[in-house]
């Protein structure tokens, strides 16, 4: 069946229900849009601290913040996945991850303690 368009004023085609196929698509359009929104303004919400969470002190420092070994702040990478975390010449990690992993532990207050495992290893060491 062929749609086609009405020549005069809305509603003189018989086939036509009031709204167009256009109407249509920029309605469903706009609301994918506004559910987008929505969900990811629900992801924000999630990310914020519950009130009178522990963040820390003013000062930077953790405060009470749990670690597996006190002061360290342990990140594990398997070194071979350049330019994010590699070997230099000297046998050190470095890259990417090991600067945010320094970034991180210095904003909490924490000694970075960059460490290596294989990487089929990582997600079970989890």
């Amino acid at each position: 069946m062929t749609r086609r368009w009405p020549s005069g004023p809305r509603g003189s085609d018989p086939t036509d229900k009031g709204v167009s196929e256009m109407t249509k698509h920029a309605t469903t359009r706009i609301g994918a849009i506004a559910l987008a929104l929505a969900a990811g303004a629900l992801g924000l919400t999630a990310c914020s601290p519950a009130a009178g969470a522990n963040t820390g002190s003013s000062d930077g420092s953790a405060g009470a913040l749990p670690t597996i070994e006190a002061g360290s702040f342990t990140c594990s990478m398997s070194g071979e996945y350049r330019p994010f975390n590699y070997f230099d010449e000297t046998g050190k990690v470095v890259g990417f991850d090991v600067d945010m992993c320094t970034a991180i532990a210095d904003e909490l207050g924490l000694e970075a303690k960059p460490v290596t495992a294989p990487f089929n290893s990582l997600i079970g060491g989890l």
